[in-house]
This record gives structure tokens, C-alpha cells and sequence, in this order.
């Protein structure tokens, strides 16, 4: 299946006048695969001039889409959202690597950990998180209601190789979504990130391709709570 990244891949390849053939290419493509078809290793890169990160672009598009407005809840432009008061605070190790933590949205806090991986939307003053560079606090497009996401299977490969590459890094990394309290959502998510972060030994299905986690992965978007 084509994806976002082969799409402008070949647009890049085919050569003469490469950068305004990938921006058109990106604008097409994107509004067909969605900005969670973006690759993660991308936005840890990408910045623009004279100092936006890749979440200050995301914001600007976000906005620009919606004739400037943020949504009913003040998102992008809320420093935090308000219906995510009262989320847990606690922090539970994963149980084949401590390295990886999983927690709600209560869990972010400085010095909790190196990097982070977020399964929601954030507030501006939540992300980066205080401590964390801002290459290495990802922000995934996951939404838990039936048809939100246009490939959730991609998104959460893609969160998976987040996790692993910052854990091949040295890092302790912080996975998170909202409120972590609805077990069709977060275990089978939780299982599959870990069969694909790490060749842990618990994980004897060969990874994300053969693990049974895969085939439940749509149970995390049937929530009745969204996390985006």
C-alpha cells in the first residue's frame, strides 16, 4: 500500500525542480493520508525559519485550515485542556522493559523521563515537556472513536518505532494518552508497542508483523472516551 513517505519519496526522485514538486506533492498527499501519516522520524527534524519546530508548524496549519479559529476546547491555542483534569498521576513501568513508562496525561511531569510519546492532543504548555528536547517529546495523531483515524494499524506501528528508536538512543521514554483507564484502548496499544519496541523475551510472535496484538489494535479506537 502507498503510503504518505513513498508518495513524496517519488516526487523528490523524480528530479528537476524537487522542492516545490515535494510541497505540492506533501499538500496533495497529506490531505489524503492526514497529518498522522507523517513519518516520526520526520518532525524531529523538521523546522522552520527562524525557530518554529515541527509542533509550531503543525499549529499554524491546524489553524490556518480552520479559518483561524482552534476547536470548541481552545485547541491548539489552550495551554491545557480542560477535559483532562483530574487524570491520573501514576506511572507504571512496562512490564519486559523499565525503561519504557506508561502513564495518563496526569504522568507528565519534569524529570519523569527523557522522551516522550503522547497518544493525544496536547496543550502549549505541556509539550515539550519541561526537561525534554523538543525532538525527542512526539506528539501522535490517535483518536479512539470508530472511522477518526485514517490508518490506525500505521499509527501505531509508527508510535512503535518512536519508542523503540528512543529506547535504542539510551532513552527512558514516557508512552502516554489521556486518562490510561480503558483497558480495550490502552493494553492491546500497550502490547503492541511493546512487541515492536523491543525483541523483549515475553514477545515470542516475531514482532508487530506476526504478534495476535496486531488483530486487536482496532479496539483502540472503539472507546467512548476520545483522546483527541
Amino acid at each position: 500500500m502507498t503510503t504518505l513517505r513513498d508518495a513524496l519519496i517519488a516526487a523528490v526522485r523524480a528530479g528537476n525542480d524537487t522542492d516545490t514538486i515535494a510541497a505540492i506533492a506533501g499538500v496533495v498527499a497529506g490531505a489524503g493520508y492526514g497529518g498522522s501519516a507523517v513519518p516520526f522520524a520526520w518532525p524531529r527534524r523538521l523546522h522552520g525559519w527562524p525557530g518554529p519546530r515541527a509542533r509550531d508548524l503543525t499549529q499554524f496549519a491546524i489553524l490556518s485550515a480552520n479559518g483561524g479559529r482552534p476547536s470548541h476546547d481552545g485547541w491548539p491555542n489552550c495551554e491545557r485542556l480542560a477535559s483532562y483534569a483530574g487524570a491520573s498521576t501514576v506511572i507504571v513501568a512496562h512490564p519486559d522493559d523499565p525503561g519504557v513508562l506508561l502513564g495518563a496525561v496526569g504522568a507528565l511531569q519534569p524529570g519523569v523521563a527523557d522522551a516522550v510519546v503522547s497518544l493525544c492532543r496536547l496543550g502549549s504548555t505541556q509539550a515539550p515537556l519541561e526537561g525534554v528536547a523538543p525532538q525527542d517529546h512526539l506528539e501522535v495523531w490517535l483518536v479512539d472513536k470508530d472511522d477518526a483515524n485514517n490508518d490506525a494499524a500505521l499509527v501505531l506501528r509508527d508510535a512503535a518505532d518512536a519508542v523503540r528508536a528512543l529506547r535504542d538512543e539510551g532513552k527512558t521514554v514516557l508512552l502516554r494518552c489521556v486518562h490510561a483507564d480503558t483497558a480495550p484502548r490502552w493494553s492491546p496499544l500497550s502490547t503492541v508497542l511493546g512487541c515492536e519496541a523491543r525483541p523483549w523475551p515475553r514477545c515470542s510472535t516475531g514482532g508487530w508483523r506476526s504478534c495476535p496484538a496486531r488483530s486487536a489494535a482496532a479496539l483502540c479506537v472503539t472507546s467512548p472516551r476520545a483522546s483527541a
